[in-house]
């Protein structure tokens, strides 16, 4: 439109027609001015807007035809569609002579961070009289990669380049049209005259004919003859009479005499040639790679190690722990690394009591290290976290002495007092440790107890009374209603609370000390063992009535109890119901069964057979319930509905009790089961710690330590904790 306008404008100036012409008010004044304006000055005026619309017309015709090729031929690029830029770095330029071979200047293109398709690159090479070639270079370079080019020497000849005086690149990038862009030069490398030698010159290589005395760079005339001369120290001495810079391994090279004595140039760099050319870490040399490495194959290892690309590492297949080298396991039959899990907490490991540890267990039973406290006992779970152990200790004495909490740090070769507690009385409870608030919560016989768990500072304690009502007495006297040798633990709910058993209360406190809730669970009700607290119950054996009870819910705290329980005599209540899944398994002592109920409802589900006096509480690994029937007898397995079961082919050692440590009845505590998560089914008898593949329940190990064992054993960072009646503990692994 405006090209017609300005086209019709010119036409009508031309034809005179100009005062007819529609736009005529853009170049004349009104009449009633006319007569004020010389007709000489009217006429440049005209002449100069002739001109400038001329010059516009041919402008836009110019335009219109040449847009048509701008736009539908090559592309552009447009912003943004390529932002990385590129580095020659100096120390990966080398520029040497022929030596059998056609290679003459060597150099490292980075690509550095930056967005774009690259296409190519134009390689421009210039010499000291300012002449120049350029050829292009395939690449696909991506984001801080980098490639090595080559200049041979006929590209040089047939160039007529001289001595190569700037190295530049240029990328071919592709638009978002796909279509290829020449971009700007984009690096340069002026050369410093260090990277090698000068092309063109000397022109003489070795066994070419020569005069007495002449020489061509480095090379010298020898019987009619040139022949390698020396160089400056770090060169070496070319065929055609440069002076080359050599390398180690790993060093970039185009000429094997580019490389230190022995190496070869392989790829592109200086690499072994034999063994000689290792040593170290790294003593074998890979022909076919070119480089030291600690192994080509499993020849070249330790006996159990396999060759791994090029790194020796255990050999994964394995049956026992000890088939893996140091700082792995054997976990279903392949050596893994250790995962040391969660620290040992509380008692039985869990809120639930199933005795299954996230850890590994040690992969041998013997060099324990001993923690030795002389005339004590230890019948409690001990519990562990970040290289401290806590244990509590009583004197075995019925003199009213109290028993101590302690703490130790286990990190070393050799175990490190840090600090102990005096409790007010003799106890067998086990601590409950809650590291994130640097806290050890413990039940004495009348008082609660929290103090700081680094240092062994009391933070607060509270007197309670432990029952109410009438406490029945047994018909025999038995030790079994006092507040003696009280076996019940803490035991912390999701929301943080801590819960404290005594013999017919429970009391419910907060961490800050201030009480929550007190709940009496009945007059002549006596809670001997650790109760279990799931997410809407407490639940619990009753050691004298023989039931089986538990509350309503944490809030409601009406008492009910199973009618198919069947208990008999004080030594089944020491026993704790475990969880699994939405079960809850408990032990029998009198019938030697295993019971399993509801969570939810408690209402009965199954129950194995008799197995004996099964007096221990049960552990899990989530598929099977492990448990023993004590001294002499063997360690069973069941599936989850108590249907399917196992037996040990080994039997578990009698011992013949002398009475020395403690009162007797503890005796039966020690079965306890627990499991490592490589699989591995840990139980003590008597004076041994036996350990059992926790598939087949076969013996792997067992260690006898000459002491009586009268607590479930711990396990956490790959250590074994074994306590025992003599006031010993033994850490394996």
């Amino acid at each position: 439109m405006i090209l017609s306008n300005i086209l019709s404008i010119i036409s009508a100036i031309i034809n005179k027609q100009i005062y007819k012409h529609p736009e005529y008010n853009i170049i004349m004044l009104r009449k009633r001015g006319l007569n004020s304006m010389n007709r000489k000055a009217l006429s440049d005026i005209v002449t100069t807007v002739l001109i400038i619309l001329l010059v516009l017309a041919a402008v836009i015709i110019l335009w219109a035809f040449v847009r048509v090729f701008v736009l539908n031929g090559g592309g552009r690029i447009e912003t943004g569609v390529f932002t990385s830029s590129f580095s020659i770095p100096a120390k990966d330029v080398n520029i040497v002579p022929v030596e059998g071979s056609p290679q003459d200047a060597s150099f490292k293109v980075v690509r550095n961070a930056g967005e774009g398709r690259l296409k190519a690159l134009t390689v421009v090479i210039e010499d000291v009289n300012k002449k120049r070639f350029s050829k292009r270079v395939e690449s696909n370079l991506r984001e801080l990669e980098s490639q090595i080019i080559v200049v041979d020497s006929s590209e040089i000849t047939s160039n007529s380049l001289g001595r190569i005086k700037k190295i530049s690149i240029a990328p071919i990038v592709l638009n978002k049209d796909g279509k290829e862009i020449q971009a700007g030069i984009a690096a340069t490398y002026v050369v410093q005259g260090t990277e090698g030698t000068t092309i063109g010159a000397p022109s003489h290589s070795v066994g070419e004919s020569c005069n007495a005395g002449e020489t061509s760079g480095c090379l010298i005339c020898s019987s009619g003859q040139f022949a390698l001369g020396s160089c400056s120290a770090g060169l070496v001495c070319g065929n055609n009479g440069a002076c080359i810079p050599t390398g180690s391994i790993g060093y970039i090279c185009t000429l094997p005499s580019q490389c230190n004595s022995g190496l070869i140039c392989l790829n592109g760099v200086c690499s072994c040639n034999d063994e000689n050319d290792c040593s170290g870490s790294t003593p074998h040399c890979e022909i076919s790679r070119g480089s030291c490495v600690e192994c080509r194959d499993a020849t070249d290892c330790s006996t159990g190690e396999l060759c791994t690309n090029n790194v020796c590492t255990p050999d994964e297949s394995c049956t026992l722990n000890n088939e893996c080298n140091p700082g792995f396991s054997c976990v279903d039959s392949v050596c893994t690394p250790i995962s040391y899990g969660d620290p040992w907490t509380q008692y039985m490991y869990n809120s639930a009591h199933t005795g299954k540890a996230n850890s590994v267990g040690p992969s041998t039973l013997s060099n324990p290290k001993i923690i030795n406290l002389e005339s004590v006992w230890i019948r409690s779970n001990i519990v562990a976290g970040k290289d401290i152990t806590y244990f509590i200790t009583g004197t075995g004495a019925a003199d009213g002495n109290s028993s101590k909490l302690y703490a130790y740090d286990v990190s070393g070769s050799t175990p490190e007092y840090k600090w102990n507690y005096t409790l007010d009385a003799k106890l067998s409870t086990t601590p409950l440790l809650d590291l994130t608030n640097d806290a050890i919560y413990v039940n004495g016989a009348e008082k609660i107890y929290k103090i700081k768990a680094s240092t062994g500072e009391l933070v607060w304690e509270t007197t309670v009374t432990p029952y109410s009502g009438t406490v029945a007495s047994s018909p025999s006297g038995s030790v079994l209603y006092r507040s003696e040798y009280p076996r019940q633990s803490p035991v912390m709910d999701g929301s943080g609370k801590i819960y404290f058993p005594k013999n017919n209360r429970i009391f419910r406190y907060n961490p800050d000390g201030t009480l929550d809730e007190a709940i009496d669970v009945g007059t002549n009700t006596y809670i001997r063992a650790t109760p279990l607290v799931t997410d809407n119950k407490i639940i619990f054996l009753d050691a004298t009535s023989t039931k089986f009870k538990y509350t309503v819910s944490l809030t409601d705290f009406t008492i009910s109890s199973t009618s198919d329980y069947t208990g008999y005599g004080p030594q089944g209540y020491k026993v704790s119901p475990i969880l699994v899944g939405n079960k809850v398994y408990v032990g029998s002592a009198s019938y030697g069964e295993l019971k399993s109920y509801d969570k939810n409802s408690m209402a009965f589900v199954s129950q194995t057979g008799y197995d004996g006096a099964t007096i221990h509480t049960p552990a899990s690994d989530g598929t099977r319930i492990f448990s023993n029937a004590g001294e002499g007898s063997k360690i069973f397995s069941y599936d989850l509905s108590l249907s399917d079961r196992k037996e040990s082919d080994a039997t578990l050692d009698s011992i013949t009790y002398s009475g020395t440590y403690g009162p007797q009845f503890d005796l039966d505590s020690q079965g306890a089961t627990i499991i490592s998560s490589n699989n591995i089914v840990y139980v003590n008898s008597g004076h041994t710690v036996y350990a059992f593949n926790s598939q087949t329940l076969g013996l792997i190990q067992k260690s006898d330590i000459g002491y009586l064992i009268d607590a479930p054993s711990t396990l956490y960072e790959g250590k074994l904790y074994v306590p025992t009646n003599a006031g010993k503990i033994y850490i394996f692994g």
